[in-house]
């Protein structure tokens, strides 16, 4: 039997009053209570396409999903029609601030889908430019590499397996170019194939991955996303368990960690074009520490929100302005959304450097 896959996603920011201080149980999440199944459409199933979509909608005040929309997908209508109808079925019970409704607004989320078993392989004609390109990046014909690379990446009807090779020939490029922040990202675009809904992977085995997830952590090392690189450790362990590898990079993790115990530490972050499509350009990083600043800022930034295991915070900012983040909140990431080409630092403080209820 076949049967579709969709994989969402789960991320939320609160479109909330700007503040300073954190308060306790002031905020409660949307909670789904009802959507409808996707339908697998019939015109895709006949021809067994796959596909994939990255949307963003909002949680209105009346508990409905508004506001629906496709940043990215590989063009096929009907499954982005399927996937629309699912999410506008959605009904919540809508999120709370002070005990008031308030909208929430998605992060980016993305879809799969998959009839049942191992998707179709790259077709012929794909893989003949797939190679084309490919043995232009080798010959250092980065001009004519890219211009073909934009021409493949104009088409739609990409299969699973097209998308993931086409991102990695953007990894390719962006490492001759020098680019690595641009590398970075796609890197993480070629990751999202694997590891879906506890599958052990959508496509490729773990080796096809692990040089992407070593160039990922690499770069989360240099630019100091030391809680980022830590979960890209603990994921090559789960990707390549038992692998001199594996052991390497969870043990030059913990020793980086270790050596900035009692120092604050700085990670610098810029905002990029969003590889995603749409205007909102968003820049991430896991923290390690409860105390942290903002400082440097250049350019434009509009929000910086707090996404906790507990909850989620739309900080109050200035240049210098510090927060302390409650230990209750479990794991944090910090999000930087604005005008791309901003740029700002992150300290990350020791504990005791902010006073209370900065």
């Amino acid at each position: 039997m076949r049967r579709i896959r969709a994989c969402v996603l789960r991320g939320i920011i609160a479109v909330l009053p700007l503040q300073t201080a954190f308060a306790a149980d002031d905020y409660v999440f949307a909670k789904l209570v009802t959507r409808d199944a996707i339908e697998y459409p019939n015109i895709a199933r006949v021809h067994n396409n796959d596909g994939w979509a990255y949307y963003t909608f909002n949680i209105g005040t009346d508990g409905r999903a508004h506001d629906f929309s496709i940043l990215e997908s590989n063009g096929l209508t009907s499954l982005n029609e399927a996937l629309r109808e699912s999410i506008e079925s959605s009904v919540y019970e809508p999120a709370r601030y002070n005990g008031v409704a308030v909208t929430e607004q998605s992060l980016v989320g993305r879809a799969v889908f998959m009839l049942e078993g191992k998707p179709g392989a790259a077709r012929k004609p794909f893989m003949r430019n797939y190679r084309k390109i490919q043995s232009a990046l080798q010959d250092g014909e980065l001009d004519a590499a890219w211009l073909q690379l934009e021409e493949l990446s104009a088409k739609t009807g990409l299969s699973l397996y097209e998308e993931l090779y086409r991102q990695s020939l953007y990894v390719m490029y962006y490492g001759l170019t020098g680019d690595k922040d641009r590398e970075y990202l796609h890197a993480t675009r070629v990751l999202d194939f694997y590891a879906e809904e506890g599958d052990k992977s959508l496509l490729e085995e773990a080796d096809y991955f692990v040089p992407f997830l070593v160039l990922v952590y690499q770069y989360e090392m240099a630019a100091m996303m030391l809680g980022h690189a830590s979960l890209s450790a603990q994921w090559l362990e789960q990707m390549a368990p038992g692998t001199d590898l594996a052991a390497e990079m969870r043990a030059h993790s913990e020793r980086v960690s270790a050596r900035v115990e009692n120092q604050e530490f700085w990670t610098r972050g810029k905002l990029l074009t969003p590889i995603y499509g749409g205007d909102r350009s968003t820049w991430t990083t896991r923290l390690l520490r409860r105390e942290i600043e903002l400082r440097d800022v250049s350019g434009q930034i509009e929000d910086v929100l707090l996404y906790c295991e507990r909850g989620v915070k739309r900080l109050s900012y200035t240049v210098g302005q510090g927060w302390i983040v409650p230990a209750s909140w479990g794991h944090c990431n910090l999000y930087v959304t604005g005008v791309s080409g901003a740029t700002f630092v992150i300290a990350e403080l020791v504990d005791g450097t902010l006073a209370p209820g900065g």
